[in-house]
C-alpha cells in the first residue's frame, strides 16, 4: 500500500502488460501513464510481451493473413517469460492490446491463458486499453472472458480508435501494415493509425488514476475513467462486427485445417477468402448503412442498449467530467 494511503513508505505498485508490433499502442500507454510516471508515490513497471514466434513488420499480404489461424487459436503461439514478478502484489495492472481480425493480438491472447498471468490477475484491479480501428468490442469481450478467468477484477476500460470512417481505416491500415507507410494517401485517405491529437489527451486517464490510487478507499470505488470519454460504441457497427467476427472465425479454422503457412492447400483457402472477404467489405458496408437507416426507428432501442452494454464499465460521457478530480 502507498505512503497516501496507509502512512506506508513503500510506493504504489502498477505494472503495464503490452503487445505492440507498430508501436503505437506503446505510444498510448506512455501516455496515458505519464502523471503516474511523474508521481514519487509510483512505481511503474513496463511489460512487454515477446512473441516465441516473432511477427513481422512491415507485413507481406500472405503472412499478413498466416496470422489469421494465430488469432482464432490461442494455444498456437506463446510468449517468453516475464521479466515482472508475478509474486509482487500490484496495486493496479493496466493491460495493453491491439486488435487482430477483430480478436485480441495473439500474443496477448497466450498471455491470458498461460499459467502466469492466473497468478498475476487474481484479485487485482485491472485496466484494459484498447488501441486500433473502431471495432474493439468482441476482443474485449474475449479479453473480458479471460480476465474472469484468471479472477482479474476489470475496474475499466480505454479504447483509443484510428482516425477516419469504418471503410477508410480499413484501407488505411491494410495500407500501413503490408508498406509501413502510414501517411495520408491519394487525397482522399487520412492517416493510418490513431491521431496524435487523440494519443497526446490519454494522459486524462493517467491523472484520474494517479487520484484514485491516491485514495484511502482504492480499490473499492470503481470505475475510476468514469466522465472521461473513456469508450465510444458506434452502433452502427455491431452487427457487422458481430458478422465479421464469424466470417474470420470460419475462414481462420479454414485456413488452419488446410495445412501449415505457405503450404498450396492453405494457399488455395486463402485465395477463396480473399475473393469472398474484398466483396464482402464493398458490398455490406452500403447495404448495412441503407438497412440501418430504414431499421433504425425499431431497432434505435436495442442498439442503445448494446451501445451501454458494451461502454462499460468505464462509460462514454465526458460531459461532467470525473468525479475522482475534484477531490
Amino acid at each position: 500500500m502507498n505512503v497516501n494511503r496507509m502512512g506506508s513508505k513503500e510506493k504504489t505498485k502498477v505494472l503495464v502488460v503490452y503487445y505492440s508490433q507498430t508501436g503505437q499502442l506503446r505510444n498510448v500507454l506512455g501516455h496515458l501513464v505519464q502523471p503516474l510516471l511523474k508521481a514519487p508515490d509510483v512505481d511503474v513497471v513496463f511489460e512487454e510481451l515477446v512473441p516465441e514466434r516473432p511477427y513481422p513488420f512491415p507485413w507481406t499480404l500472405s503472412s499478413f493473413f498466416d496470422a489469421l489461424p494465430d488469432c482464432i487459436d490461442s494455444t498456437v503461439q506463446k510468449v517468453m517469460p516475464l521479466k515482472a514478478d508475478t509474486a509482487v502484489s500490484w496495486d493496479l495492472i493496466i493491460l495493453g492490446y491491439p486488435a487482430w481480425f477483430l480478436r485480441p493480438a495473439p500474443p496477448i491472447q497466450a498471455f491470458l491463458a498461460s499459467e502466469p498471468a492466473q497468478k498475476l490477475f487474481r484479485g487485482k484491479p485491472v485496466v484494459t486499453v484498447a488501441a486500433c480501428r473502431g471495432m474493439w468490442i468482441m476482443a474485449q469481450e474475449q479479453i473480458k472472458r479471460g480476465l474472469e478467468k484468471a479472477q482479474g477484477v476489470l475496474t475499466d476500460h480505454v479504447a483509443v480508435v484510428d482516425q477516419g470512417n469504418a471503410v477508410a481505416s480499413i484501407v488505411t491500415t491494410v495500407r500501413w501494415m503490408l508498406t509501413g507507410n502510414k501517411g495520408a494517401w491519394l487525397g482522399l485517405f487520412p492517416p493510418a493509425g490513431i491521431h496524435p491529437d487523440e494519443i497526446q489527451r490519454c494522459s486524462r486517464f493517467g491523472d484520474a488514476l494517479l487520484t484514485a490510487l491516491r485514495q484511502p478507499t482504492w480499490p473499492s470505488q470503481r470505475p475510476y475513467l468514469r466522465g472521461l470519454g473513456a469508450v465510444k460504441v458506434d452502433p452502427r457497427l455491431i452487427a457487422s462486427e458481430k458478422i465479421g467476427h464469424a466470417f474470420l472465425r470460419f475462414f481462420g479454422r479454414a485456413l488452419a485445417h488446410a495445412g501449415p503457412a505457405g503450404s498450396w492447400r492453405r494457399r488455395i483457402v486463402l485465395g477463396l477468402f480473399l475473393a469472398l472477404f474484398i466483396p464482402l467489405i464493398v458490398v455490406m458496408v452500403p447495404i448495412r448503412m441503407v438497412l440501418l437507416r430504414a431499421l433504425q426507428p425499431l431497432l434505435r432501442t436495442r442498439l442503445h442498449s448494446l451501445k451501454r452494454q458494451f461502454e462499460e464499465p468505464s462509460g462514454s460521457d465526458e460531459s461532467s467530467g470525473n468525479p475522482l478530480t475534484n477531490l
